[in-house]
């Protein structure tokens, strides 16, 4: 929900109407987020170390020959 509303600009309204919500459910959603963005920063960044793990042992089958 950080990233819709940061990194896509969307706004607490815009959210909710995409995504069935109330204004409520989105500023609770956004003030977790917030008052743990370090725990969250941490799994979205090993989330993100994982799949290039992956990505750099895993033959895919798109490329397979």
């Amino acid at each position: 929900m950080v990233m819709w509303h940061e990194r896509l600009e969307k706004i607490v309204d815009e959210i909710a109407n995409d995504y069935s919500l109330t204004l409520a459910d989105v500023h609770a959603a956004l003030a977790y987020c917030f008052d743990h963005r370090a725990d969250i920063d941490k799994d979205m960044a090993d989330g993100q170390a994982f799949a290039e793990c992956l990505r750099q042992t895993t033959c895919s089958n798109l490329y397979k020959s």
